[in-house]
């Protein structure tokens, strides 16, 4: 075998991986794809500029260390058609060779779509930009690229509209189609200066005897995309190939001149380097992890291996080590997991969940299990034969059923979670998840009915999304809660199947014996809408509302904390002591005491919801399921900075704010809130960004999808002036009733989007 290795060689890998002397496959121990666009589009500066990119390490193919496909070899039908057989491993270079096979695959002539397509754009590069050429990465969730000037960042949303608009143009099939259903064959990056698809520029070289027949054969091929030759961008290409834009002109001729010499003269080859893993032995390891005082195991020969390459790149460690440790000792792990409809989380958090899951089953304490939350305790599990064969069998038999029922629960009603926010719950409360999983499987251990009736489903759902948004401590709360899951017995009347209470959900508001929450206390609406009515709206004497022109409101009196978060309105003090004042005079002493604890309580609820960004989306629901029925987000792509579907838009445009003095503070700080946000999709707003809400709002089914119903709009509707208006006039006194307005409609849709969710999830019946 050869000690170097062509690009187009490593692209097969992915792209053909029947064919070639070397066949890399990636073992089961490898983590996925996590390189970020900018790295991919770097690397590609690199080597056209033919620097060095470092070796490749490769093992001998050992059926041992399991097998994985890489990012895009599943892409391709024929993978599925032709069986082949790996002659090695890759240990090290799996995200290089993965950017260096997105050069080769031209998603204009296949039929499958990668998911991810690569542009090089021959207009100059930034000065703050350390590279040759930009390269353009665009994926599904960003079809129009990241930013030319920093690839770390998403274009604006009015770059994304525009683009939207331009795509749906040139191809009439996706006139009416969403971001997500325009295939990356027909779009372009939107800022670019003259981009061309990389793919034919590697099919131009390699396809001439000379780079001025390469100029010629990649002409033609760009004539051929005829969604892209009514381009702006495409006229300047023009231009670049018939001479009239000299500049241009030379950039094309130097990258030709560059791809010429990596591809045709041969002189451009990655290094490889081969390393046999029978040369470390495990159980010698493992021999002398028996030595440790605590007895225990060490980390496999292979894995620390694994690990030191990471070292160096982007670290393999967390819960994506543990699942690297799980399909190294069973490389079918990932096959079972795959099963799953709805994943609700990513592989790794799902099979640590799992590991969970047979703990749980495993002990009769009343303590929530110890979670895996470190390597070494995983370690040690998989190193326990009797515990790793009962996570196979639990894997294998009961983990599918067990993460279905708990996405039916999260998501299957019109009053359960869009898709994002289940999701959010698995991924970044992951404590709450496993609480509804081991509910889930103590259910269907007792074989107890599955199915819940409609208000009991909602009080569940009330339940695990107060203690994911409003609680101080999630695992505290968890904790707090599992002995009471782990002791309800299926005869009894309040078991297991009424685990969800209102008699467990009111313990999880109790102080702890140090006297700190556990779960913020949950005002109900009317209460926090009198709250806002007392201090702002109307007033009372000291706190002057917003009627008056000429209130102090208006003035630099206004503070946040001072008037609102660090005094207690009398609805929120009589509200308080008439709920808490019994089940809290345990854990203090004065009623002054008890009184700090009320206002501490109410200065962290109101400041945690105030940007709750999942209380506007549940309130959105059923829009979101509309716009977006295809959404997964537990599919994500790594190399997106975020891949949702919508932007958060302000109602009244964040624009009229911009660099205005004398604006109110009192209006700065409610702008800011989930009062004024919606999420909108870009295709559904193609009129410019800056409308004012009467101009947006106009059509019914938008104010509904915005959850402003009749007795809120007018607010909106008079939030400005009713004719052509400069955009500072908010910080004209004499628009007075406008900016009463804008406040109103502002604390107005505030509460109503709380108590969307308070309602509708029967937090009052659970907290009464």
């Amino acid at each position: 075998m050869s000690d170097v290795l062509s690009l187009h060689e490593i692209a097969n890998w992915q792209l053909a991986p029947e064919m070639g002397e070397v066949r890399a496959a990636l073992p089961a121990l490898q983590r996925g794809f996590v390189w970020k666009v900018r790295q991919v589009e770097e690397l590609w500066d690199s080597i056209i500029r033919r620097f060095p990119i470092g070796a490749f390490l490769l093992s001998p193919f050992d059926e041992k260390q399991g097998k994985q496909r890489f990012k895009y070899e599943q892409k391709h039908e024929q993978v599925d058609a032709v069986t082949f057989t790996p002659t090695h491993h890759l240990l090290d270079g799996q995200q290089r060779s993965t950017a260096i096979a997105l050069g080769f695959m031209d998603v204009w002539s296949e039929s499958s779509d990668s998911g991810s397509a690569l542009w090089v754009d021959i207009g100059e590069a930034p000065k703050k930009r350390d590279v040759e050429f930009i390269f353009r990465v665009l994926t599904r969730s960003h079809p129009w690229g990241y930013s030319r000037d920093d690839s770390s960042k998403i274009l604006t949303t009015q770059y994304r509209r525009e683009a939207l608009e331009a795509y749906q143009q040139a191809t009439p099939a996706y006139k009416d189609a969403r971001v997500a259903q325009i295939p990356l064959s027909v779009v372009w990056p939107w800022d670019a200066i003259a981009p061309i698809p990389f793919a034919f520029v590697i099919a131009a070289v390699r396809e001439s005897s000379s780079v001025e027949q390469a100029r010629e054969y990649l002409e033609k091929q760009l004539r051929s995309l005829n969604f892209f030759v009514s381009s702006d961008k495409y006229k300047e290409l023009v231009q670049a190939f018939d001479g009239s834009n000299q500049c241009l002109s030379n950039r094309l001729d130097t990258l030709l001149i560059r791809v010429w010499h990596v591809f045709q003269e041969k002189n451009y080859q990655i290094p490889i380097l081969t390393l046999s893993l029978d040369e470390f032995s495990s159980k010698a390891t493992l021999n002398l992890a028996s030595q440790d005082k605590a007895n225990e195991p060490a980390p496999d020969a292979v894995e620390t291996l694994f690990v030191r390459i990471n070292s160096s790149g982007t670290r393999l460690e967390g819960e994506e080590l543990m699942y690297s440790l799980l399909k190294a000792s069973w490389s079918e792990a990932p096959n079972f997991i795959d099963k799953l409809q709805h994943k609700l989380a990513l592989p790794s958090r799902i099979a640590i969940l799992c590991a969970g899951l047979v703990l749980a089953r495993e002990t009769d304490q009343t303590k929530l299990p110890p979670f895996i939350s470190n390597v070494s305790d995983f370690r040690r599990f998989m190193h326990d034969e009797k515990y790793f064969s009962k996570m196979q069998a639990f894997i294998a038999n009961d983990a599918v059923k067990i993460f279905e029922y708990a996405h039916s629960y999260l998501t299957g009603h019109n009053f359960a979670l869009p898709a994002v926010l289940a999701a959010e719950l698995a991924q970044r409360s992951p404590d709450v998840f496993f609480l509804l999983l081991r509910w889930i499987d103590r259910m269907q251990q007792e074989k107890l009915d599955m199915q819940l009736k409609t208000d009991d489903h909602k009080k569940m759902l009330g339940f695990l999304t107060a203690i994911s948004w409003f609680a101080k401590d999630k695992t505290q709360v968890v904790s707090h809660l599992w002995p009471k899951l782990q002791e309800a017995k299926a005869s009894d009347r309040g078991g297991i199947k009424s685990f969800f209470s209102k008699r467990n959900f009111k313990s999880a508001f109790e102080l702890t014996n140090s006297g700190d929450y556990r779960l913020l206390p949950l005002i109900p609406p009317d209460v926090l809408r009198g709250a806002f009515e007392n201090r702002i709206l109307s007033g009372v004497r000291n706190y002057p509302g917003i009627k008056e022109k000429d209130s102090i409101i208006w003035t630099k009196e206004w503070n946040w904390d001072r008037w609102l978060s660090n005094t207690m309105p009398i609805p929120l003090k009589n509200w308080y002591a008439d709920s808490y004042n019994e089940s809290w005079k345990r854990s203090v002493n004065t009623q002054k005491e008890l009184s700090g604890w009320y206002l501490e309580a109410w200065q962290v609820f109101i400041n945690s919801l105030w940007d709750n960004k999942s209380i506007l989306l549940y309130s959105q629901r059923v829009s979101l399921n509309q716009w977006f029925p295809d959404f997964d987000p537990s599919l994500p792509d790594s190399m997106e900075d975020t891949n949702r579907p919508w932007d958060y838009d302000h109602i009244h445009p964040h624009s009229y704010l911009k660099n205005h003095k004398k604006i109110p503070q009192l209006i700065k700080d409610w702008h800011g809130s989930i009062g004024n946000f919606r999420a909108w999709p870009l295709e559904l707003n193609r009129s410019d960004g800056d409308s004012a809400p009467s101009s947006k709002l106009q059509r019914h089914e938008d104010r509904e999808s915005s959850v402003i119903n009749d007795e809120m709009w007018p607010f909106w509707e008079k939030s400005t002036p009713l004719e052509d208006f400069p955009h500072s006039y908010l910080a004209d006194p004499d628009c007075h009733k406008q900016r009463a307005a804008l406040v109103e409609a502002i604390i107005r849709r505030f509460v109503a989007l709380y108590e969307e969710w308070y309602k509708t999830l029967k937090i009052g019946e659970l907290t009464r």
